[in-house]
């Protein structure tokens, strides 16, 4: 008998990182660009819609949700690995 639904399953590998807490330094390393090329690009280029998530221009460390916000945002930094 033929189902009308179908289940997708998704594995996701063991090593997906889940959004943390982490400094503009770490942030940077992780997506293969300097921390200047980093806050050029949150300060400057994309610091108006950024504020509107709760970034600051003066804060060290980025929230969780901010980080999981920037990996969308800014996982295509020219660049970037």
């Amino acid at each position: 008998m033929n189902s009308p639904f179908h289940l997708t399953v998704v594995i996701y590998p063991s090593t997906a990182i889940a959004p943390r807490r982490m400094s503009k330094k770490e942030f940077a390393k992780r997506l293969g660009v300097s921390e200047r090329t980093l806050r050029n690009y949150l300060n400057n280029l994309y610091y108006p819609q950024l504020e509107k998530m709760g970034y600051s221009k003066n804060q060290r460390m980025l929230s969780a949700s901010l980080v999981a916000s920037l990996d969308k945002f800014l996982g295509t930094i020219p660049g970037a690995e």
